[in-house]
């Protein structure tokens, strides 16, 4: 899913195995990262919202106002190869 902004996705997530977010970074990079092209890396650049009325109480410019988010800010994953 393209996200510009917050959105509300609990039922995407609920009846989803895994979920792909783009943050500005372009439909090309998304797509090498579905084809497996590119590894899947990222965190979040903001809260993502478990309810519509969260959305409706943002307060413009004021970081982390969402109470119990689905994802918090800076929740995400990264690959790499590591050697034991």
């Amino acid at each position: 899913m393209i996200l510009d902004r917050p959105a509300v996705i609990p039922k995407v997530v609920k009846g989803a195995a895994a979920v792909f977010g783009s943050f500005g970074n372009g439909t090309e990079a998304f797509l090498d990262v579905i084809f497996g092209i590119a590894a899947p890396e990222g965190k979040l650049p903001f809260n993502l919202p478990r309810l519509q009325k969260a959305v409706k109480k943002l307060i413009e410019n004021v970081p982390f106002d969402i109470k119990n988010p689905v994802f918090t800010f800076k929740h995400g994953l990264r690959y790499g190869k590591y050697a034991i």
